[in-house]
């Protein structure tokens, strides 16, 4: 018995993570006000 082909995928969409956050989140807010360049210092 012969299986019907997997479906491919035929389009492709590039999102951004600044398109998933929306512009009135707490996590914006956040970051505008506090400077998280510390972490990247201790960790580099």
């Amino acid at each position: 018995m012969l299986k019907k082909p997997a479906a491919e995928q035929t389009a492709l969409e590039m999102v951004t993570l600044d398109q998933l956050v929306p512009k009135d989140h707490l996590l914006r807010k956040i970051d505008a006000v506090i400077d998280f360049s510390f972490i990247h210092d201790r960790v580099a």
